[in-house]
C-alpha cells in the first residue's frame, strides 16, 4: 500500500503494524522522527521487525504520512526499546547505585553487592577479600565516579573514600578533612567535576571538599568561605556556563563564585544574580541542572512538613520561574525525586520513586517512561538512582531493580497502543489504517478491536456517544473525511459504511449498491 499524505507540508512518518488476535506482542503504531533518510530509515526499521516480531507473528506493514502539524512530542507515555541486566545475566546485586565509563569505555558500577565493570559483553566483580589488603574495603557501595583523568572513586556504607586502581585492580583509601564523630552514621555521599577538572565531594552533613591533587587528600572549601549559621548543603552542581557553584541548602539556595570566593544567597546577594532571588524563600534544595548553553536552570525541593516535591524550571531568558507537580502524571502513587541529569543534546531527565521522565522544556511538561502497563513486562523498578549518559549516547538507568540501557537520541520511532481513556489494559488488535482530522484529532482503525480516538499529542479521548454499540467490535478497513462537508466516511468489512456528522453528533450506516 502506497504511504497516503495526510497534510501538504508533511516530513514525518508513522509505522503501523498489525498483530494476529492470538500474538503475544501488544499491536502498536510508530511515529518516525523527521530528519531520517528513507533508505536508511526502511532497512533499519525492518531489520528490527524481522530480528523482533517477523518469528513470532504475520506483520501487516503501513506507511503513511502524518500532517507536520500535529505535535506528536507527547504520548500516552513514551516507550523505548532497552535491556535489563540483573542477577540473572551478570549483576552482581539488582540494587545499583551508581554507574560511570572510563576513559577506555568500560562502564563501572556501584552496587550493594560489590563493584563491578562491564565491557559490553562480560562482568567482571571486585568484592573484599579479608587476605587482600588492596581488595576493596566492603561489598556495600554508596556510590562510584569516573573522573575525567580516568579514575574510579568509591564510597561505601561506612564513608570509606577511596580511589579504585582500573589497571592494576587494587584500592587505596583516600582521606577527607573532617572532624571525627562519636558514631560513624552514613552520610550520602556526591562527587562532581568542574569545569577545570577540579574534583569535588558532598558527603551531606560533613560539608563539601575539594581534591587536593599534590596531596591526594579532599580539604573542606570551608578553609576559604563560610556558609550561613546551620547552613547544611544538600546538593552541590558545577555551573560550566557561568564558572560557579550552585549549593542547594536546607535553608536555601547559595551561588559560590571560586575565582572571587564570594557567595551569594538569599539576603546576602553579592553578585546580584535574579537566580538568587527569585528563589528566596525555596528551601530544602535537593537537585540543580544548569541547562548547557544557556541561563536556564532547573531545580527540585521539598518543603518542610509538605508531602510531595516539587520541580521549578528558570527560564533564563525572561526570568521567570515555573513551578511543576508530577502527581497528575502518575496519581495516587507515592513518588520522590531522587535526582536529574542532562544529556549532551540538552535533554532533562528526571527520575526517583518509582519513576522516570524526561522534561519537555518547551511545553513545560513531563514526558513519562512508562513502567506500569502490561505491555512493558521488564521495565519496572521501584527507585531510579542514577541515569548517566556515555560517550555514544547511551542512558543506563541505575535502579533499585537492576540497570537498564537504551539510547533515547538514536531511537527513531515512539510506539503508541490501542487504550482508551481511563483504561490501564492495552487492547488487542491489527492496526489497519490511521486518519487525522482537520481538527488535529486522529482516528486510529483496526480489524475486529474497534475505533479508537486520539488527540494530537496521542493522547486517548473519548469516541463520540454514536459509536458506542459498536466501538470495540469494528471491524474497518479505511477512513476518509471529506473535505467539503467534514462527514467521516468509515469503510467496514460487512460491506457497509458508517458515515459520522460531526455536526450532529449521529452515525448512518449506507450499502452503496455497488458494494452488495
Amino acid at each position: 500500500m502506497k504511504p497516503q499524505k495526510l497534510a501538504p507540508n508533511c516530513n514525518q512518518l508513522i509505522l503501523i503494524t498489525a498483530y494476529p488476535l492470538n500474538s503475544s506482542i501488544h499491536p502498536r503504531f510508530w511515529h518516525i522522527s523527521k530528519g531520517i533518510p528513507f533508505g536508511t530509515f526502511h532497512r533499519s526499521i525492518f531489520e528490527y521487525l524481522n530480528k523482533r516480531m517477523l518469528k513470532q507473528s504475520l506483520l501487516s506493514v503501513l506507511l503513511f504520512f502524518a500532517g507536520c502539524t500535529a505535535s506528536l512530542l507527547a504520548q500516552q507515555a513514551r516507550q523505548y526499546s532497552f535491556t535489563q541486566y540483573s542477577t540473572a545475566n551478570g549483576l552482581v546485586s539488582n540494587h545499583v547505585n551508581a554507574v560511570g565509563q572510563d576513559k577506555k569505555g568500560y562502564i563501572w558500577l556501584a552496587t550493594t553487592n560489590g563493584l563491578q565493570r562491564f565491557d559490553g559483553r562480560e562482568f567482571i566483580t571486585f568484592k573484599h577479600h579479608p587476605n587482600q589488603p588492596n581488595s576493596i574495603p566492603s561489598n556495600n557501595l554508596a556510590t562510584m565516579f569516573c573522573d575525567s583523568k580516568g579514575r574510579v572513586w568509591i564510597i561505601n556504607e561506612e564513608n570509606q573514600i577511596g580511589l579504585f586502581d582500573n589497571e592494576r585492580f587494587t584500592y587505596k583509601d583516600v582521606e577527607a578533612e573532617m572532624p571525627p564523630r562519636s558514631l560513624n552514621i552514613f552520610h550520602t555521599s556526591i562527587f562532581k567535576e568542574d569545569w577545570k577538572g577540579t574534583l569535588y565531594l558532598l558527603m551531606i552533613g560533613r560539608g563539601v571538599f575539594r581534591l587536593d591533587e599534590s596531596q591526594q587528600r579532599f580539604l573542606p572549601i570551608s578553609r576559604e568561605v563560610t556558609l550561613p549559621a546551620n547552613w547544611t548543603v544538600l546538593y552541590f552542581q558545577p555551573d560550566a556556563n557561568r564558572k560557579v557553584l550552585w549549593l542547594g541548602c536546607d535553608s536555601g539556595l547559595v551561588k559560590y563564585e571560586p575565582d572571587l570566593k564570594r557567595l551569594s544567597y538569599p539576603g546576602n546577594n553579592r553578585s546580584r544574580d535574579p537566580i538568587i532571588d527569585s528563589f528566596a524563600g525555596i528551601h530544602n534544595i535537593q537537585g540543580i541542572e544548569p541547562i548547557h548553553n544557556s541561563k536556564s536552570l532547573a531545580l527540585f525541593h521539598w518543603p518542610y512538613r509538605h508531602p510531595v516535591p516539587y520541580f521549578y524550571w528558570y527560564d533564563g531568558n525572561t526570568g521567570k520561574k515555573t513551578r511543576h507537580y508530577i502527581g497528575p502524571y502518575i496519581p495516587r502513587v507515592y513518588h520522590e525525586f531522587r535526582g536529574m541529569s542532562q544529556q549532551k543534546n540538552g535533554t532533562i531527565w528526571v527520575y526517583g520513586l518509582p519513576f522516570i521522565a524526561e522534561f519537555d522544556t518547551l511545553h513545560q511538561r513531563f514526558q513519562f517512561v512508562h513502567q506500569t502497563a502490561p505491555y512493558t513486562e521488564k521495565f519496572r523498578f521501584d527507585v531510579g538512582l542514577q541515569a548517566y549518559e556515555d560517550r555514544q549516547e547511551n542512558l543506563w538507568l541505575a535502579t533499585t531493580d537492576g540497570l537498564f540501557l537504551f539510547n533515547p537520541t538514536a531511537q527513531a520511532f515512539n510506539a503508541y497502543y490501542l487504550v482508551r481513556p481511563g483504561e490501564k489494559n492495552v487492547q488487542d488488535g491489527p492496526v489497519e489504517h490511521v486518519q487525522q482530522l482537520k481538527n488535529g484529532q486522529i482516528l486510529v482503525a483496526t480489524w475486529g478491536a474497534g475505533l479508537y480516538l486520539y488527540d494530537k499529542q496521542f493522547r486517548p479521548l473519548e469516541l463520540p456517544a454514536a459509536f458506542n454499540p459498536w466501538k470495540n467490535t469494528m471491524t474497518i478497513w479505511s477512513i476518509l473525511e471529506h473535505s467539503k462537508t467534514g462527514l467521516i466516511f468509515l469503510g467496514e468489512q460487512t460491506g457497509f459504511l458508517k458515515i459520522y456528522n460531526p455536526k450532529t453528533g449521529t452515525v448512518r450506516n449506507d450499502q452503496p449498491s455497488i458494494f452488495k
